[in-house]
């Protein structure tokens, strides 16, 4: 329908990164990727106030934050259709099957997470290379959901199980789609892409190397029962177009949880992309 906003292609061939709401975030670092294409996910933008672009999905979310949201100077993306009215704000359309990547700019997979459409949205503005950050997957060990106390699951609630089962589809069609992710996040329970501790680089991942790192990882991710316990998605028509699929390229493998804290042998490797203009023309 007319009041949805279509996704435009903003960051062709660049590095994004993601900022979920897991309890690891590293809030007293994220001030070093101001100037580096970034998402917040939900809260996320409230310790990244200078990120591109924020994204939630949860309708519920909105209520205790529409007025702080007002004063975020990026793109404000929700999937909420009865927000639809609300200044600011662009209306993207939400499929809630199947799980993986929507190559449709006028969709996006929800893959039962905003942090997981979020990665669906980074696709969507066109990168080729992303970084998650604050993609726990599971709960800290003081019991915290989240970097922030704004909301959380009851204690004898876990979601996190749940959670992961669409991330072998998102990766399998990133796969084929070009698309290399790393998680920034050690000890995550996402352990299907490879795990940077972020702490041990100099610019905070902004010179990752990414053809120096494995494209696959052993193990499905922590809290799911093996493939067969995976839902199988429905067919889509927004399918990854054959002339953009390819086999993913084997540089090793990992096994799961394997934190990786640096390149041997490569000091100082410069980022693959210059600075970008931070000029960003929106439809």
């Amino acid at each position: 329908m007319g009041w949805y906003w279509r996704i435009p292609r903003l960051w062709p061939g660049e590095r994004c990164f993601i900022l979920g709401g897991g309890p690891s975030l590293p809030l007293s670092r994220l001030h070093l990727l101001a100037g580096r294409r970034t998402i917040a996910v939900n809260s996320a933008y409230k310790v990244a106030p200078w990120a591109d672009v924020m994204i939630f999905g949860d309708c519920k979310w909105f209520n205790p934050h529409g007025f702080g949201l007002k004063n975020f100077a990026g793109l404000k993306i929700t999937t909420c259709a009865r927000f639809v009215d609300e200044p600011g704000l662009r209306l993207a359309k939400k499929d809630l099957m199947p799980y993986g990547v929507s190559t449709n700019p006028d969709v996006l997979f929800w893959n039962l997470s905003t942090g997981a459409m979020a990665i669906n949205l980074a696709f969507l503005l066109g990168v080729t290379e992303i970084v998650l950050l604050g993609f726990d997957m599971k709960k800290a060990e003081d019991g915290r959901d989240n970097f922030h106390p704004d909301y959380g699951h009851p204690a004898e609630r876990n979601p996190y199980p749940r959670f992961l089962l669409p991330f072998p589809s998102i990766k399998s069609d990133l796969d084929r789609l070009g698309v290399r992710v790393v998680n920034g996040t050690p000890g995550s329970a996402l352990t299907i892409w490879p795990i940077l501790d972020l702490a041990q680089e100099v610019d905070f991942g902004a010179g990752i190397d990414f053809s120096h790192l494995p494209d696959n990882v052993t193990d499905a991710p922590s809290g799911t029962l093996g493939a067969e316990s995976i839902p199988k998605p429905r067919s889509s028509s927004t399918s990854a177009p054959a002339a953009l699929q390819r086999a993913p390229v084997a540089l090793g493998r990992v096994s799961r949880g394997t934190v990786i804290t640096g390149i041997p042998d490569i000091p100082d490797i410069p980022s693959p992309f210059p600075p970008p203009d931070r000029t960003m023309a929106v439809e």
